[in-house]
């Protein structure tokens, strides 16, 4: 049976959809009210309980689908609901063919057509994209002076507010009850594919019992980069005949190899040249070799080996809960846009240890790529099927007795896939030494204290700052740096990217621009002068100041002067040095007792964590997680231990 939860936006009609259950007999199908800020994670772990079928109404439901893959019933107000409540608003507006606004979620409504002719009156709609959209949606409708608005309650309050007569406009025990009974139609549908799946599985596990397993392809190419000729198996892979593609370049043939290392072998520059790309929706490992003959190279063989794991049943059900839960990567290689020679190497590395089931530590600011480069290797990797989890560092480390509960269950959840730890200098010590049990080969750093929970999972981290710092002073685990630095990557920030920078200060203000109905373009200079400024913040500093932009611009040239003063105006601690001031203002930041005794203990040993923890009666361990609850561990980051 499909266990079905049907989430309501509040308790109103609890009752009677609990009633509704009951007279239908519906075993496998629960209600419950919820908040809409909730509703993702409730969602989520409805799922995590069994769920295989949902129903929510408007926002709730939007947030759902977007952010996860549940199967799900939208609830919509009933066509005779609506009918009867638009009878009420004309008689309200007390005039023929009155003007009737609506401000609701698009997925709320049912169908409109024929309404406007039945009634007898005119219908404007404004959708509302988010909960904080209803100022504007009803600045829009009063432009169009309506006689009378429906809407939620929100909605109502406001345009009474605007002087608008209003109607509140909400689900009923009407729509409740048709949602019930598309959700018994869809269980059923799914119960029957259920089956046939089943019977596919089967077939599938027997075919690849008679051998068929990882496929190997390859490809000639000339001295000069042109493809001599391809594999049966790779006109399979690209859809295209081997006398298609002869005399091509092989980077038009496969824009995923990388066309710079390509050239390099064939020069000679380079001994070979691997990666993992994604074709016909499964991985495969690259192997780029130069063919000599003698001291001369007559051309190079690519050759492609599937890489795909071979994942269990109960393994791929948990894979696909996963994936609709939402626990999924969405980035590509392809999504990150470069002209930076820099970002270029680092991306072409990020590639091969796609190859490999090994941990890989991303250096990165905020708002660089890290992330991005992250999912983009798990897309493409050996665990691409399973589940792509993230979790902070920083949120866990901070979860008091629950600490260790927090990184058991995120591993728990990235079974199969991979865990991707934000900040991880900002880990825990105690999660540290679990998680260097865990990377540990086969459970070498286990004891029988501490039972070793090895749920199969790759490991990438982020970082912002040099571990190597954190381990010299005593505030990282030294096994784990070591375990965590083997495959490093090095995401460059864009002030270092002045051709990056170029690319997406046009893209996020064209995006911006088309948002407002504007076409906004760089004038001449404008992108040198752009490059002259500090974007510490990178990609989320960009975006800030290009919607700025694209709100604030003066006809539709952004020129140099219009780029230096908003920056200035919004950055000015960045933008100069600071103004001198006969009397400068002090600023007191209170601190709890503790922190200012921990500061002043500190402070007089020069940072020295030994000595302090011994004044203070406490261990180093029991002192560095004090010092990060308060936030002043980066202080003493260079001190002695």
């Amino acid at each position: 049976m499909i266990k079905t939860v049907v989430f309501l936006p509040d308790e109103r009609l609890l009752e009677a959809a609990q009633s509704m259950i009951r007279e239908r007999k519906l075993t496998d199908v629960s209600v419950k009210a919820i908040r809409t800020m909730d509703a993702v994670n409730e969602a989520r772990a409805a799922a995590e309980r069994g769920a295989g079928l949902l129903a929510a109404c408007g926002y709730q439901a939007k947030l759902i689908r977007e952010y996860t893959k549940l199967p799900l019933v939208e609830i919509r107000i009933h066509t005779q609901e609506l009918g009867l409540l638009l009878k009420r608003a004309r008689a309200m507006a007390r005039k023929e063919r009155p003007h009737i606004g609506l401000a609701v979620p698009e997925n709320l409504l049912c169908d409109l057509e024929s309404m406007e002719e039945l009634f007898d009156l005119r219908l404007s709609v404004v959708f509302l994209k988010q909960t904080d959209h209803i100022s504007r949606a009803l600045r829009e409708l009063a432009r169009l002076k309506p006689d009378v608005i429906m809407g939620g309650e929100a909605v109502c309050a406001e345009a009474r507010q605007m002087g608008f007569p209003s109607l509140a406009l909400d689900i009923t025990e009407r729509s409740v009850a048709a949602a019930l009974l598309e959700t018994e139609r869809m269980a059923a549908v799914a119960r029957l594919q259920t089956a046939a799946g089943a019977a596919e599985e089967g077939a599938a596990r027997d075919a690849l019992a008679d051998g068929g397993g990882a496929l190997e392809g390859r490809v000639r190419v000339s001295p000069n980069g042109t493809v001599l000729s391809i594999s049966r198996r790779i006109e399979e892979l690209i859809s295209r005949k081997n006398e298609e593609v002869v005399g091509l370049p092989l980077s038009g043939v496969f824009p995923e190899l990388d066309a710079k290392a390509a050239a390099r072998i064939l020069r000679g520059e380079q001994k070979e040249y691997s990666a993992c790309a994604e074709l016909l929706g499964r991985s495969w490992l690259i192997r780029m070799t130069p063919v000599r003959y003698g001291a001369q190279i007559t051309g190079a063989n690519v050759d492609f080996k599937s890489v795909e794991a071979a994942f269990s049943r109960q393994d791929g059900r948990h894979f696909r809960k996963s994936r609709l839960i939402g626990y999924e990567a969405g980035a590509l290689f392809e999504d990150i846009a470069t002209e930076d020679e820099a970002m270029q190497r680092a991306l072409a590395l990020a590639r091969r240890y796609a190859g490999s089931d090994a941990p890989v530590l991303i250096y990165g600011e905020e708002g660089t790529e890290y992330q991005m480069a992250a999912e983009a290797i798990h897309n493409i990797s050996l665990r691409r099927g399973g589940p792509f989890v993230r979790v902070d560092a920083k949120v866990i480390s901070e979860a008091g007795k629950d600490i260790r509960t927090g990184l058991l269950e995120a591993l728990k959840k990235a079974a199969g896939g991979t865990l991707f730890i934000k900040d991880v200098d900002r880990l825990a010590p105690s999660l540290q030494s679990g998680l260097t049990r865990l990377l540990t080969a086969d459970g070498a750093a286990r004891t029988d204290a501490q039972p070793l929970y090895s749920p199969g999972v790759r490991v990438m981290a982020s970082s912002g700052i040099c571990l190597r710092n954190l381990v010299r002073n005593g505030f990282f685990h030294e096994e784990l740096f070591y375990l965590l630095h083997g495959l490093t990557l090095t995401i460059p920030p864009l002030r270092r990217r002045p051709a990056d920078l170029a690319l997406y200060f046009e893209r996020y203000l064209k995006e911006c621009a088309a948002r407002y109905h504007r076409e906004l373009t760089p004038a001449d200079g404008a992108l040198k002068a752009l490059c002259g400024l500090d974007f510490n913040g990178n990609h989320i500093q960009l975006k800030a100041f290009c919607e700025r932009l694209a709100l604030t611009a003066d006809g539709e040239r952004v020129d140099a002067a219009q780029i230096r003063e908003l920056y200035e105006e919004l950055y000015p601690e960045l933008s100069g040095p600071e103004p001198e001031r006969e009397a400068p203002e002090r600023i007191v930041v209170y601190q709890p007792p503790e922190a200012t005794e921990l500061n002043e203990v500190l402070e007089k040993y020069k940072g020295n964590r030994g000595l302090a923890a011994k004044e203070l009666g406490i261990s180093t361990t029991t002192l560095w997680r004090k010092m990060r609850k308060y936030g002043i561990e980066a202080r003493y980051v260079n001190a002695e231990v």
